[in-house]
Order: C-alpha cells, then structure tokens, then sequence
C-alpha cells in the first residue's frame, strides 16, 4: 500500500509545482534538454573524423570576412 501511496504523492507534487509556475517548469526542463544536446553534438563532433580541421576553416573564413567588412548594430 505504501508502494503505491508514495509514487502518487510525488506526482502530485511535481504536478502542482508545474501547474502553479508553468514557466519555471518549461524553463527547466529547456534547460536539461540543452544540456543534454550539447553533451550529445560534442561527443559527436569529438568522434567525427575531419570535423575539427571543418570547424577550424568555417571559423578562420568567417573571421576574415568579419574583418573586411563593417560590423552593423541593430537596436
């Protein structure tokens, strides 16, 4: 009976919490999936063969555009 009783408080708990503010509850669940996105793309980029010497061109040619060009603010 017990076994029963406290995984149904808990829920209930967490329910009420995500009911009460759904927006600390999305914004924290965002921020596990984010979380959880990084770890997974690092690891795949880490495994993937080429992948540094890709990222290392994008970035340098990036920059060297960023240099020839004027930068615009928007407000």
């Amino acid at each position: 009976m017990i076994s029963i009783v406290l995984p149904t408080i808990e829920v209930l708990s967490k329910l009420k919490s995500i009911l009460s503010n759904p927006a600390t509850a999305l914004s924290t669940k965002f921020m596990q999936y984010s979380k959880s996105f990084v770890v997974i793309s690092t690891m795949f980029t880490a495994s993937s063969p080429g992948a540094d010497s890709i990222s290392r061109n994008h970035f340098l040619r990036s920059s060297v555009r960023s240099n020839s060009s004027p930068v615009q603010v928007l407000s």
